[in-house]
């Protein structure tokens, strides 16, 4: 895996991990559900996923755009030097 491809699962894991997160607290404060059972981590880790997989099409450019600023600065020091 390039550090490219990492950086871009890496980003939709944490969008993923907060989405769910929020969910689930959420879920715990406004409804009777407790936000430790199962069928409560399960949902809000699916949309969790649902939201990173929709924020993928604007991350996964930005990761990409990073990544060349960082390689255009590496090769313009290797040459100076």
């Amino acid at each position: 895996m390039t550090y490219v491809a990492i950086a871009k699962k890496a980003t939709h894991m944490i969008v993923q991990m907060n989405v769910a997160a929020l969910v689930s607290e959420q879920v715990d404060k406004h409804t009777e559900l407790d936000g430790d059972s199962i069928t409560v981590t399960v949902g809000s880790m699916v949309a969790g996923h649902l939201v990173a997989n929709q924020t993928d099409k604007f991350t996964n450019p930005m990761i990409e755009k990073a990544a060349s600023r960082i390689a255009q600065f590496k090769n313009r020091k290797n040459t100076e030097s």
